[in-house]
């Protein structure tokens, strides 16, 4: 695969996780999945094959996920070929303010991504979110998203997106 599609694929893979994609039409997100394609989640259950299965996942999981933003994020090519490439990732979401909800995560991923006539197709997702093996380790790592308190945390007046807890 040339530099040039190599480089689009990193771009729309950090897109595509940042959930701009997900949260679209079901024809955006048709139009970017094989229909080969592998999804595996971060739960145990979120193990989906074929383009159906995965566009029906996501259209569920687009009404209940809340809307969140990537820092701190790291996305490179791993492997390439002719026609094909992984494209591998480390990153954190937050949520955003107005969701009235929080979630922190450190998440990591692997799309592999194909040429068909000229244009990138997802094949292969693969989501995880790193967890220590004792729950003492897992100490102040947040996996599940709570509801937001204004009188508890509130967004920093000078426009950027930190929260402040009192």
């Amino acid at each position: 695969m040339n530099k040039d599609l190599i480089n689009r694929a990193v771009k729309e893979t950090r897109e595509c996780i940042s959930s701009r994609y997900w949260r679209n039409s079901k024809k955006c997100v048709d139009a970017l999945l094989a229909d080969e394609i592998v999804w595996i989640g971060k739960l145990k259950e979120q193990y989906y094959l074929g383009k159906e299965a995965v566009v029906d996942f996501l259209a569920q999981s687009a009404d209940v996920c809340p809307d969140f933003y990537i820092v701190k994020d790291k996305f490179w090519c791993s492997f390439s070929d002719k026609k094909s490439c992984i494209i591998s990732g480390q990153y954190y979401i937050a949520a955003k303010i107005d969701n009235k909800e929080m979630i922190s995560a450190q998440m990591r991923c692997t799309v592999a991504w194909k040429e068909e006539d000229g244009r990138l197709k997802i094949c292969y997702i693969h989501i995880s979110c790193p967890t220590n093996d004792t729950a003492e380790d897992e100490e102040g790592f947040m996996r599940k998203v709570g509801k937001f308190d204004p009188e508890v945390v509130k967004s920093k007046e000078d426009g950027d997106d930190l929260l402040i807890v009192k």
